[in-house]
């Protein structure tokens, strides 16, 4: 995908942002110019808007960053961006879709209120 994402880069989305669960993270790969670097701002817009228009949830960036140390072509890099659609209201509790059993950072949390 280009920032833009490109057919594929869309087809992949509309795939997968419907089926997606409240702890799922997506880790995009994209390609930028060195100027763009660190915010990645074209490919970021890009996740932002498809997330809105594709299942009207915001998108919620967690990690843009240059993949790797060499470029691609002169001044490109591969960059890596991670996002999670934004809580949007109740959902229920997070089930693995294969029925196995949660990993830690995805268990639900109870607090106890004193």
């Amino acid at each position: 995908a280009d920032g833009g994402g490109g057919p594929d880069g869309i087809r992949f989305l509309e795939a997968i942002l419907p089926v997606l669960t409240p702890t799922a993270v997506v880790h995009w790969t994209d390609f930028a110019a060195d100027h763009e670097l660190p915010a990645c701002e074209r490919t970021r817009t890009f996740l932002t808007e498809a997330c809105a228009r594709l299942v009207g949830a915001p998108c919620h960036i967690l990690h843009s960053a240059k993949a790797g140390s060499s470029s691609v072509a002169a001044r490109q890099y591969r960059v890596t961006v991670d996002f999670r659609l934004a809580d949007i209201g109740p959902r229920g509790a997070s089930v693995h879709p294969a029925g196995l059993p949660l990993r830690g950072s995805q268990k639900l949390r109870v607090v106890d209120e004193e």
